[in-house]
């Protein structure tokens, strides 16, 4: 046998070996079962200590938008249904004293 024959068997012997892993790997797909669930809400990490945490802070940022921030038990503020993190936990002061403070701004 020449060398060419060799490489050449060696190359049938390389291609039939992979046809075989691919049906055996096609054969195994046909009895694995399949379910197809809609994701639960993921576990992410809480913005301000990195703990896991399912909740997520529902402060409205934009009309129809609402922040989103993964917060821990430990960081949220609970309203009615609705978790609230740190950052829009408090309420936003009235326009007005905005307007008080920069009315005295300008007059010192």
């Amino acid at each position: 046998m020449s060398q060419t024959d060799v490489l050449g068997w060696l190359f049938v012997a390389s291609f039939i070996v992979m046809m075989v892993c691919a049906l055996i790997a096609f054969i195994r797909s046909l009895f694995v079962r399949r379910t197809i669930v809609a994701p639960a809400r993921q576990l992410r990490h809480c913005h301000w200590c990195r703990n896991e945490t399912d909740l997520f802070c529902k402060a409205e940022i934009a009309p129809g938008r609402t922040c989103e921030a993964p917060v821990c038990y430990r960081h949220r503020t609970a309203r009615g249904e609705h978790d609230y993190c740190p950052r829009h936990a408090m309420p936003a002061p009235p326009p007005t004293a905005f307007r008080e403070l920069a009315r005295k701004s300008r007059l010192q």
